[in-house]
């Protein structure tokens, strides 16, 4: 399973997810924000495409869609 990447087609992978994704929907990965003096770990921004909102998330709590 390789990394996500700018353009990934994601949900977010949580016990209460139901109700995100009936508000947001699925997200297009926008950016990955490598490790910097800001981040103990690299950040995921994701642009939901349901509400139009872009949030940033860890990498293990979003899943790819298609993992091709």
């Amino acid at each position: 399973m390789r990394p996500l990447r700018v353009g990934d087609l994601v949900l977010l992978r949580e016990e209460q997810a139901d109700t995100f994704v009936k508000h947001h929907g699925a997200g297009l990965v926008t950016c990955v924000q490598k490790f910097n003096q800001e981040y103990k770990y690299p950040h995921i921004t994701v642009k939901w495409l349901r509400s139009e909102e872009s949030l940033k998330f860890l990498e293990k709590d979003l899943m790819r869609l298609d993992d091709s």
